[in-house]
């Protein structure tokens, strides 16, 4: 899943949200859209005619069920947290936060996933799932110079 994806679902939620709709999205619907893995869908069909949603939605399935799940995950960070609306399109304002998650969340993804594992990493994933513990300040690690033929 590529950032742009999402980047994409901004901009056109964006586009709604400058058209000034007759009716946002209430936090309830927004969640429990998010929650059933149909937020995009939900926007589509609210919003199709404000803007085109078939650029998202008529992708192939598993990029559209693939972001629906990410922003799943996203949403579940924002739901108890958010207050009441404040605007008349705080609905359409909390997708667009939710989107941001998302996108945030790949982008700590990829970078994690490009870095190189350290030894402490390494030995603390060990722990996890082995269950021996280490003390990590006295392991001293040999480099090749203090190694004496």
């Amino acid at each position: 899943m590529k950032p742009t994806s999402f980047t994409c679902l901004a901009f056109l939620v964006n586009r709604v949200i400058d058209a000034r709709p007759d009716r946002d999205l209430s936090f309830n619907e927004t969640f429990d859209a998010a929650s059933e893995g149909r937020l995009i869908t939900l926007l589509a069909e609210r919003y199709g005619h404000m803007a085109n949603f078939t650029w998202v939605t008529q992708r192939d399935t598993v990029n559209v069920e693939q972001m629906e799940a990410e922003l799943c995950d996203a949403a579940a960070g924002f739901e108890g947290r958010v207050g009441k609306a404040t605007s008349p399109v705080s609905g359409l304002c909390l997708v667009v936060d939710i989107i941001l998650e998302a996108i945030q969340r790949q982008c700590a993804y990829a970078q994690i996933k490009n870095e190189k594992p350290s030894i402490s990493r390494v030995i603390k994933s060990f722990q996890r799932f082995s269950g021996i513990k280490f003390n990590l300040s006295s392991i001293v690690l040999l480099t090749k110079e203090d190694h004496v033929s």
